[in-house]
């Protein structure tokens, strides 16, 4: 599959970054990579002159994950026996994302004015 130019991260790196083998979520990841890339872009505010930073790929690549997921359900806290799940709220998210994927974007973030 060809890639799209001038993309920040390629569909062997989400792969690579989210350990997985075969080719069954190519189509999905090809779709998400440039949806991604632009909720990221608009959340930074920032246009980046140079080249992207590589330390992007690591959160591209998670929110990637995050987006081809069914259940976007952020899971709190889980029990075994007698099974039970608590899922977080909206307040643990981001733009969208997890709080904990986005947290670290902070050193490439420029204010608006």
């Amino acid at each position: 599959m060809p890639e799209e130019p001038g993309a920040i991260i390629t569909i062997a790196e989400v792969k690579t970054l989210l350990q997985i083998t075969g080719d069954s979520k190519d189509d999905l990841i090809e779709m998400l990579i440039p949806i991604v890339e632009s909720d990221l872009l608009e959340y930074l505010n920032n246009d980046f002159d140079e080249d992207y930073p590589e330390g992007l790929k690591g959160y591209l690549a998670s929110m990637i994950g995050y987006k081809a997921k069914k259940d976007h359900g952020v899971v709190l806290s889980e029990t075994v026996s007698r099974y039970s799940v608590t899922y977080g709220s909206g307040a643990e998210f981001i733009a969208g994302y997890p709080a904990t994927i986005m947290s670290g974007l902070s050193k490439w973030r420029k204010v608006r004015w």
